[in-house]
């Protein structure tokens, strides 16, 4: 846990996941373009590899902030699927208990307890899931039209999928599918199925040794050049750069 007066900076790459929940006051996430706003009760989960770049505004006293870096196990994958968006707890019924957990990770992690690793890595887990639970709650006043197509995207991950099944699944004409879905996830449905891939790709590369060209075949690419090619577009490295980076991390709350 750490205590930041207003003004203050810091940014970096993380080797591992990084999770961080603002308990009291407010951080800007840098962004290439802009500045994002980051309030009290506000969690960011970011993946290996990420740049973290954040400053506490001048209007704003004193921000408090939890923050850690681990390394999930495999079976964690879903649980990680909301990384990128600042998820706000504020008004959500579990926002208590995410932060209760949270408190008892970082409570861990400081302790002398022969198996503390085990116990932070326990807390965090518990804190993603009813995190996956309060998303999901959000997530129930979308349109299901719009659901049926993320759910078949993204069960669908390893196919040629196009834009025409996408229709198919919506009963929707290509323009009313484009402006609901536009509407409701801020992007179209290719740029979606891209980040779902990338997303998982990430995943893989991170938690898994499973042979680039493997990985291609998963994500529904039969060239694995090609794919090499999109990932370093969209992820900013190539893929075996970006699981050299990822490299081995350990969960601990982080301090400055």
């Amino acid at each position: 846990m750490v205590r930041v007066k207003a003004g203050f900076q810091a940014s970096g790459v993380h080797a591992a996941w990084s999770l961080s929940l603002v308990l009291d006051g407010c951080i800007e996430r840098l962004q290439p373009t802009d500045c994002r706003l980051v309030e009290e009760e506000t969690l960011t989960l970011l993946r290996p590899g990420c740049r973290s770049q954040w400053r506490v505004p001048d209007d704003c006293d004193e921000a408090r902030i939890i923050w850690f870096v681990f390394r999930p196990p495999l079976h964690w994958s879903d649980l990680l699927a909301w990384t990128a968006t600042p998820f706000c707890l504020a008004g959500s019924p579990l926002s208590r208990e995410v932060k209760a957990a949270l408190l008892r990770a970082h409570r861990h992690s400081r302790s002398p307890h022969p198996n503390r690793a085990a116990l932070v890595m326990n807390a965090i887990e518990g804190a993603l899931l009813l995190c996956q639970s309060a998303v999901a709650v959000q997530r129930q006043a979308r349109d299901p039209r719009i659901d049926a197509v993320i759910a078949h995207l993204t069960r669908h991950l390893d196919l040629p999928l196009t834009l025409e099944e996408a229709m198919r699944v919506a009963c929707l004409s290509r323009s009313r599918l484009a402006e609901l879905f536009k509407r409701q996830t801020g992007c179209s449905v290719m740029t979606y199925l891209e980040r779902e891939r990338m997303a998982r790709a990430r995943n893989l590369l991170t938690l898994t040794q499973m042979p680039i060209k493997q990985i291609a075949g998963t994500l529904g690419f039969d060239d694995p050049a090609y794919f090499s090619r999109r990932f370093s577009m969209t992820q900013g490295a190539s893929p075996q750069r970006y699981r050299e980076r990822a490299g081995e991390g350990v969960a601990l709350t982080r301090s400055m």
